[in-house]
């Protein structure tokens, strides 16, 4: 079973030209279904606004185990990871069995968009759209990416980009500490926040803060850092499939954002720990150019 899913950001693209894109391609896969897939059935899951309609996803997925979710992403690089996150969190509240695939085509109508791989201009053409979508799905033309887990008190979070740790006062710095795996021996400093970040994450904040690109080939990296520490020893580090623990030592309660979005529902408490590792699912980013060609045309041109 193949279903297809439309998110879309309305700080990108107004309500209507998403509503027609989506109708345009409902219409194209009921007089084309057998053309996408001649051995599966196709099912369409609508069409949601990322910032409004989370509850509504939620409440109206219903899918077979053992399908294919084709996501369709209206926006930029935080509407993508938004929307893989928000399926993820779905999938594992309604006991949906991970071996679930989600192959992701993501239209680039946000500012950089840096891993949207398909021109905008392909909303008006879905003819092109879909047989390039197509060609991409039967070449295997495609970024392999895993999501990221964040436990705090049994509670459980999914990212993809990176995890900020901070304090609610901008100007405070925080008090932090992290150990990897079951490991004796943590790194401890004062700093304006703590980053968790993955491969995805590292053309992000973590760039901002003269970070290095990681080749985006290179599976299962976890990698943290310290915001402005106060200490000049602190370098970044990158582990390959670890497990990070995470220590708040202040006095104070902080505040986690993920993938640029605050969780309101989350607080850190003083003397709370969170752990952070890779999750053992994973999606399909579709569309896969040159990462180098694109990430030195985006940061340099």
């Amino acid at each position: 079973m193949i279903y297809f899913l439309v998110f879309y950001n309305s700080l990108n693209i107004e309500y209507n030209k998403a509503q027609d894109f989506y109708n345009k391609l409902s219409l194209y896969i009921n007089q084309n279904d057998s053309l996408l897939n001649k051995n599966s059935n196709i099912d369409l899951l609508g069409i949601y606004d990322i910032i409004k309609d989370s509850e509504k996803f939620n409440d109206n997925l219903s899918l077979r185990e053992d399908s294919k979710i084709f996501l369709i992403t209206l926006g930029g690089d935080g509407t993508l990871f938004n929307s893989l996150s928000l399926i993820k969190k779905s999938l594992v509240k309604k006991k949906i069995k991970s071996n679930l695939n989600i192959f992701v085509f993501p239209i680039n109508f946000g500012s950089k968009g840096f891993y949207c791989f398909y021109d905008k201009d392909y909303i008006n053409n879905i003819d092109n759209f879909v047989n390039k979508i197509l060609i991409d799905y039967n070449n295997s033309i495609y970024l392999k990416g895993f999501f990221m887990k964040l436990t705090i008190r049994d509670i459980e979070e999914y990212f993809i980009g990176d995890i900020f740790i901070k304090s609610k006062i901008y100007y405070k710095p925080v008090k932090l500490r992290y150990y990897i795996n079951d490991s004796d021996i943590y790194i401890q400093e004062l700093s304006d926040g703590l980053l968790v970040f993955s491969k995805f994450g590292t053309t992000g904040y973590f760039l901002s803060l003269n970070g290095i690109f990681i080749d985006l080939d290179i599976d299962n990296l976890i990698g943290i850092t310290f915001i402005a520490p106060h200490s000049i020893k602190y370098k970044p580090q990158i582990f390959k499939d670890k497990k990070i623990y995470i220590e708040n030592l202040d006095n104070n309660e902080l505040i986690i954002i993920k993938d640029g979005q605050i969780l309101n529902n989350l607080i850190l408490k003083p003397k709370e720990t969170i752990k952070i590792e890779l999750d053992n699912s994973y999606f399909y980013l579709m569309g896969k150019t040159n990462i180098f060609d694109k990430w030195y045309k985006t940061f340099y041109i």
